[in-house]
């Protein structure tokens, strides 16, 4: 059983030599530390590392110093995510190379590595996953090489890349087999690729790896190696639907983590937990076991499990028919996995991959060293220039998220609506608007050309050329109103018509509420209606706003009575364009009229969090192809 802080300070006080008691500390923060524990077990273990600096300096001890820089950035990573972890990272490990510890100087970069990947920043994790690789190799230190090979297993299955991961998985465990005296590595990277094979469906795999894993902790008495087992083997009987044995499996893997104060384990037990108990509608078990796991993930900033959380609690609260609480979740889940997972995290660790391979490509034929240095330093280059465009991009979102009407200034002019506003990239070239004049209250769906940086420009002219139509000129008719955008936004990009000038533009749908009075106008998109449970479509002008080859018409104006009762819904084209599904083929307009008729009648945020939910199942692991936008107004 471990040692608890408050007996460990108790030994220490048993030891006199200063060097010996630095690395009494040292030893026992460090693992403590990498097992990831709550924010107080940290800072008890921040009270301890300041006093092992204070002996190191005394005793100029470069050996002592070095790990606790190292241990503070561990530490500065989990509890603040402090700006001087890496500063700190980096004496340590010139510390421990300028003593020649080249042992600790590799575990360092493993531990960093893995410590990253547990709180979602995998392009950094990444980084030092393959350095840590690369100075094993150089060093041709073999126990560090296998350690390097599972940190990257450990690294590809966050990311669901299994054929990468047991690639790595089986490379390490290849490494620590040769060796019996290895019994701990083999036994981690056996249950790696357990995981792999439950992850890829091959069960029966997975039970042989995981039996012996666990095997292999029994022999050495590690207590936290077996937890991970009777986990594993938990999720296997849970797979199989041995429900029963599954729940006292994984229970008994949760006590012994409970006791082991093993925070990112009980994460885990926690949440597979809540999972067995959903799959047998155990609601207020499962619910009770994914909040616990929530709260411990938020305490140590693991984004990675937050996101599987979120999306668990989600499913919990849909199958209760508690659809507010589900769209929260959802909504959480989206977010947190587009920040951990999403496309601009996975171009970056894309560069770092081919950075990789680039330099152990050279290292290997030992030429193209002065290219090498060139290529470094466009990398970098190319690297600050990303940093800047996308803290550039962030703050845009920021102003078009602040000029996008709030949720309380929706539901203040349309009491009974919902909008579904899912962008494609940081920012979106979908827009939404809702203005009041008078007694009418106008909004509209918006689609610019392009997406991302281009549509969001477009989507800013947009909104403000609007504004300008109704409030500074008064227009309040729907055809009027895209007439006068058309001259707009043909006399803003100077459009002539000529051959090969740009031909940006938007298609929208607009609406004019008066009472029960519905006018509408719409530039390639439609207006759809359901009274008294029947279908009605009202079709849009086809010609965009913008520059126009074919006739030049004015809008028509429709005008709608409509009952009370009444759905109107009006959208662009992302949601219907998106591809999924078995057969990975666009989800088309008939059947988002099918989705829309059968779902009706259920109150608006119900129906949100029901086509949130439809297209994110239909999407699966596929890109999202465009912005989507979808608005939904009850009279």
């Amino acid at each position: 059983m471990s040692v608890t802080i408050s007996e460990f300070k108790e030994q220490l006080l048993k030891i006199t030599d200063a060097r010996e008691k630095i690395k009494a500390i040292q030893n026992f923060v460090w693992p403590a530390t990498e097992s990831f524990p709550n924010a107080l077990v940290l800072k008890e273990n921040l009270e301890l590392l300041n006093e092992a600096f204070r002996l190191a300096e005394e005793a100029n001890d470069k050996s002592g110093l070095g790990y606790g820089y190292i241990n503070m950035s561990f530490i500065g990573l989990h509890i603040t995510q402090d700006p001087k972890t890496f500063e700190n990272f980096d004496k340590g490990t010139r510390l421990l190379k300028e003593i020649g510890d080249t042992w600790g100087y590799g575990r360092a970069l493993n531990s960093m590595a893995y410590s990253l990947s547990t709180i979602g920043r995998y392009d950094e994790t990444l980084k030092y996953a393959f350095e840590a690789l690369k100075h094993a190799e150089e060093i041709q230190h073999v126990e560090s090489m296998g350690w390097a090979n599972y940190a990257l297993g450990v690294f590809y299955f966050d990311l669901k890349d299994y054929s990468s991961s047991e690639y790595y998985f089986k490379k390490g465990f290849d490494i620590f087999q040769s060796d019996e005296k290895n019994v701990l590595p083999t036994a981690r990277c056996r249950s790696g690729l357990g995981s792999v094979f439950m992850a890829t469906n091959r069960l029966d795999e997975a039970f042989e790896h995981v039996r012996l894993s666990a095997e292999g902790y029994r022999k050495i008495n590690n207590v936290m190696g077996e937890s991970r087992a009777l986990n594993d083997l938990g999720v296997l009987l849970r797979m199989k639907g041995l429900y029963a044995d599954a729940e006292s499996t994984l229970k008994q893997s949760l006590a012994l983590r409970e006791n082991l104060k093993y925070y990112q384990g009980l994460i885990t037990s926690c949440f597979e937990l809540g999972t067995l108990y959903l799959m047998e509608k155990r609601y207020e078990e499962a619910r009770d076991f994914l909040y616990r796991a929530l709260g411990i993930a938020s305490d140590i900033k693991s984004k990675p499990k937050l996101y599987q959380i979120h999306e668990m609690l989600g499913e919990v609260y849909k199958q209760t028919n508690n659809m507010e609480k589900a769209l929260e979740h959802k909504e959480k889940f989206f977010e947190l996995k587009t920040e951990v997972a999403g496309e601009q995290a996975a171009n970056r660790v894309k560069h770092l991959q081919t950075q990789y391979a680039t330099e152990k490509s050279e290292k290997e034929t030992e030429i193209h060293r002065l290219k090498n240095v060139e290529l470094k330093k466009a990398y970098k280059e190319i690297e600050e220039k990303n940093k800047s465009i996308l803290d550039s991009i962030n703050y845009a979102r920021r102003i078009q998220q602040a000029i996008l009407p709030s949720e309380q200034e929706m539901k203040a002019l349309l009491t009974e609506s919902f909008v579904l506003y899912i962008p494609k990239d940081v920012v979106s070239g979908d827009f939404y608007w809702i203005q009041s004049k008078g007694s009418k209250v106008l909004f509209a769906a918006v689609d610019c050309t392009g997406h991302g940086v281009p549509g969001a420009f477009m989507s800013m002219i947009g909104n403000t050329m609007l504004n300008e139509i109704v409030n500074g000129k008064g227009v309040v008719s729907p055809g009027g109103i895209l007439k006068q955008l058309r001259e707009g936004i043909i006399k803003s990009l100077k459009q002539t018509g000529s051959t090969g000038e740009n031909q940006d533009g938007m298609d929208i749908a607009l609406c004019s509420l008066d009472g029960n009075i519905l006018e509408f106008a719409g530039a390639n998109n439609p207006l759809w209606i359901i009274s008294n449970g029947e279908f009605r479509e009202i079709k849009a002008d086809k010609q965009p706003i913008g520059i126009y080859y074919g006739e030049t018409k004015p809008y028509t104006n429709h005008t709608v009575e409509l009952r009370k009762g009444d759905c109107v819904y009006i959208f662009t084209d992302g949601y219907a364009d998106q591809v999924g599904g078995s057969a990975e083929k666009k989800f088309k307009y008939k059947q988002l009229q099918e989705l829309i008729v059968a779902n009706h009648k259920l109150a608006m945020e119900q129906q949100k969090a029901l086509y949130f939910d439809a297209i994110d199942k239909w999407k699966g692991n596929l890109e999202q192809v465009d912005d989507i936008l979808l608005i939904g107004v009850r009279l």
